[in-house]
């Protein structure tokens, strides 16, 4: 698997260096990314009809202990 990805990542950063647009597993457009973002903790869920259309998070960042 992590093989698997590291190809593909491989093969999307060399397309996009090129000027092409991203591709999914089979070749076809991309329709959604994620984002990560570290040291962020979800905090909302939004949406509207029942679909998904954002999420909000809050900042963290480590204790004295080495905890989020």
């Amino acid at each position: 698997m992590v093989q698997t990805c590291v190809g593909w990542l491989e093969d999307q950063q060399a397309r996009e260096a090129a000027g092409g647009e991203p591709t999914d597993r089979e070749g076809g457009p991309v329709t959604r990314r994620l984002h990560m973002h570290f040291w962020h903790r979800p905090v909302e869920v939004l949406g509207e009809d029942g679909k998904v259309t954002g999420m909000r998070f809050e900042r963290t960042r480590l204790d004295g202990a080495g905890c989020a």
